[in-house]
C-alpha cells in the first residue's frame, strides 16, 4: 500500500511538472516569433472548416509563399499545436488533420467519404458520474468523436445519435 501511495505521488509530481511545461509553452505563445509562414498557416486553418491535412495546408500556403517547404509547414503546425493555437486530430489512421478552432466542440467523422464536421456541444459531460474514481487519476478533458454517414453520402444516421443531434448533422 505504501508503494502504491508513493507511486501515485510520483505520478502526480510528473503530471504537475508536465502541466507546468505545457502552461509555460502556452504562456510563451504570445512571445512566439511571428513569421510570415506561421501567420499564413493560421490564416489557412482559420479560413476552412474542412480539418485539412498538413499536405493540403502546404498546397494552400504555397500559393502565397511559393518558396515554403513542407518541413516548414510541419514545424509551424507543431509549434501552433504546442502553443494551444490549433488542434491536431487523429482518428486512428496515420494522417493527422488540423483544426483552427480550439473552443470546446465535438467532431463527426463520415465513415464513407472521411469528411470531418464540427458539432457543437449541447451540454457539458460530467465524467465523475461516468467513470469510477481511481487513485492518482485526474481527468482534464474528454474527447468525443462521432462516427456515421454525412448528409452528402446518405440519409442514414447512426443509432447512437439522439434525433436532435442527428437532425442537426443532416
Amino acid at each position: 500500500m505504501v508503494q502504491l501511495l508513493e507511486r501515485c505521488e510520483q505520478m502526480t509530481r510528473q503530471l504537475t511538472k508536465r502541466r507546468l511545461t505545457v502552461e509555460s509553452v502556452r504562456n510563451s505563445a504570445a512571445s512566439l516569433r511571428r513569421s510570415r509562414q506561421r501567420q499564413e498557416v493560421m490564416r489557412v486553418l482559420r479560413g476552412t472548416t474542412s480539418h485539412p491535412t498538413a499536405d493540403w495546408i502546404y498546397q494552400e500556403v504555397k500559393r502565397s509563399i511559393p518558396s515554403v517547404s513542407l518541413g516548414t509547414i510541419y514545424r509551424n503546425l507543431r509549434i501552433l499545436r504546442e502553443a494551444g493555437n490549433i488542434l491536431e486530430l487523429n482518428f486512428g489512421d496515420s494522417i493527422s488533420r488540423f483544426d483552427g478552432r480550439t473552443d470546446d466542440h465535438y467532431h463527426f467523422l463520415c465513415e464513407k467519404c472521411g469528411c470531418i464536421l464540427d458539432v457543437e456541444k449541447s451540454e457539458r459531460i460530467d465524467l465523475s458520474s461516468v467513470y469510477p474514481r481511481q487513485a492518482g487519476i485526474t481527468v482534464h478533458t474528454c474527447r468525443l468523436e462521432l462516427l456515421g454517414i454525412c448528409a452528402d453520402c446518405g440519409t442514414a444516421t447512426p443509432d447512437f445519435l439522439e434525433p436532435a443531434l442527428a437532425a442537426s448533422l443532416i
